[in-house]
């Protein structure tokens, strides 16, 4: 795939490729061991916050991500998987 401007790194700190869809953030590919695998992200589910913040495109969930990482929280995703809003965080 093309990488997008801001695209596929800027999930790569929680093991996630992402990409900018219809205006949702998409997980198109969940690394192995990843911290997003861990928590019980899939391919396919739209990122819609992270760690209570919301996210609409890359550079806010770049910054979130970047955030925090680095503040050694741990992370939550707040994803949409078909109808349903789940909030999803390390075991």
């Amino acid at each position: 795939g093309q990488a997008l401007p801001g695209g596929d790194d800027a999930g790569a700190p929680v093991g996630v490729k992402l990409a900018l869809e219809n205006k949702q953030i998409i997980v198109k590919e969940v690394i192995a061991d990843g911290l997003a695998e861990k928590a019980g992200v899939k391919a396919g589910d739209v990122i819609v916050g992270f760690n209570d913040q919301k996210v609409d495109d890359m550079a806010e969930i770049r910054d979130a991500i970047v955030k925090v990482i680095t503040s050694g929280a741990a992370p939550k995703f707040e994803i949409l998987r078909g109808q349903e809003t789940l909030t999803l965080q390390l075991p």
